[in-house]
């Protein structure tokens, strides 16, 4: 029977039919501070968030791409061997990405209102996308490292269906 059902659903092992996927699959690498770097981390990632199956996963890609694009730009002055780190956590009810460079306080949250979205120019674009695309969105300096989260819900009344249960 375990040779059956294994057979069906590889995701589960052959003799103890135990999930084979960790209950938070999560990746971490180290991206040079290069527009290369960055290119070939996001082709890297996306099977990774798609397989997360997020209901806003484009959006979170997208935030992704447009904050590691930020870092790069703004620390145009690194060594070639400088790398900043991104963390993927996938979690039962949250999607995480924590992106940490050292470096200077440089904050590149800005919560735009919808007055100042008409107004923006080239220089603002970039961080009004990342805002709009991630509700979630949070900066801590500590220790000379700039650490930025963004947060996605799976599904917000989460808690309150495990409290009927």
């Amino acid at each position: 029977m375990a040779y059956v059902v294994h057979r069906k659903n590889p995701l589960f092992s052959w003799p103890t039919l135990q999930s084979t996927v960790p209950s938070n699959p999560a990746i971490t690498y180290s991206i040079p501070y290069t527009f290369e770097g960055s290119r070939q981390f996001l082709v890297k990632v996306k099977p990774f968030v798609q397989a997360c199956e997020l209901d806003c996963g484009i959006a979170a890609r997208v935030a992704l791409e447009e904050l590691v694009h930020e870092i790069v730009e703004t620390n145009a002055d690194r060594k070639q061997n400088e790398t900043f780190d991104v963390r993927i956590i996938d979690k039962e009810a949250i999607f995480t990405a924590v992106l940490k460079s050292k470096g200077p306080l440089r904050n590149p949250i800005y919560k735009y209102t919808d007055d100042e979205v008409m107004n923006l120019d080239k220089s603002n674009i970039r961080r009004a996308v990342m805002t709009r695309m991630c509700n979630d969105i949070n900066y801590k300096y500590m220790n000379g490292i700039n650490c930025i989260y963004l947060n996605y819900n799976r599904n917000k009344d989460f808690g309150r269906r495990n409290k009927e249960d």
